[in-house]
């Protein structure tokens, strides 16, 4: 005998017990026996059901629970502001748990005026990336060989634009420095990218300046 017919035998023994115990059928006392006036005194259809089929109904709260999280978690987040393009500009609802790029566009320095940027309500943790393109250049180098005759060498050399330079800082609502990093000149190497974390939350400035460089810049949360 399959577990179907096993469950449809024990619901009609349960209501045959049901019957025999005066909850259906005349009462001698006068109290009604009309299950629909009784509803909250006897085990309802469904609370029986749910002793027998338990997985389904399990698995329908266990839904509607996690929906109800889900939509808990929405929180808002990171504003971007571009001054000087403010298409670029984002508002972007942030779902915890998941990442969301707030941020991206190609810069190109050419020295002058700093790139500022205004992050506000940030919420952590958010990572400020930056990929650095540096056009390559061909120069005639001239030097005396340390070797054998000591000649005169004249040799091309191509290289990455040595005037190449890019610094990105980070500034806190208090003006403090929170996370500095760069291409080229005295202080930076010549590495292809830099990561800043911002791991708490407030408002921020981005200050960008360089020169002879172009930067893909990129503010995820993550």
């Amino acid at each position: 005998m399959d577990g179907l017919c096993v469950k449809i035998m024990l619901l009609v023994i349960v209501f045959s017990i049901l019957c025999s115990a005066g909850c259906v059928g005349p009462d001698p006392t006068g109290i009604s026996t009309n299950l629909a006036d009784i509803g909250d005194t006897i085990p309802t259809i469904g609370w029986v059901l749910s002793i027998f089929f338990p997985e389904e109904e399990s698995g329908h709260r266990y839904a509607e629970t996690y929906s109800h999280r889900s939509e808990f978690q929405m929180e808002d987040g990171t504003i971007v502001r571009d001054l000087k393009d403010p298409s670029m500009s984002t508002n972007i609802l942030i779902s915890e748990g998941y990442e969301a790029q707030l941020y991206n566009n190609y810069l190109t320095f050419s020295g002058g005026p700093s790139y500022d940027l205004k992050l506000m309500d940030v919420v952590p943790a958010v990572y400020i990336t930056t990929v650095y393109y540096v056009d390559e250049v061909t120069s005639l180098k001239a030097y005396t060989s340390e070797y054998g005759e000591k000649e005169w060498v004249e040799e091309w050399i191509t290289q990455p634009d040595p005037n190449a330079f890019f610094e990105i800082i980070v500034y806190d609502s208090n003006g403090e420095i929170v996370g500095v990093e760069g291409y080229g000149g005295r202080r930076y190497d010549g590495g292809s990218s830099d990561t800043i974390r911002i791991l708490r939350g407030g408002d921020y400035t981005i200050s960008m300046n360089g020169q002879a460089i172009g930067v893909e810049v990129s503010i995820v949360y993550k």
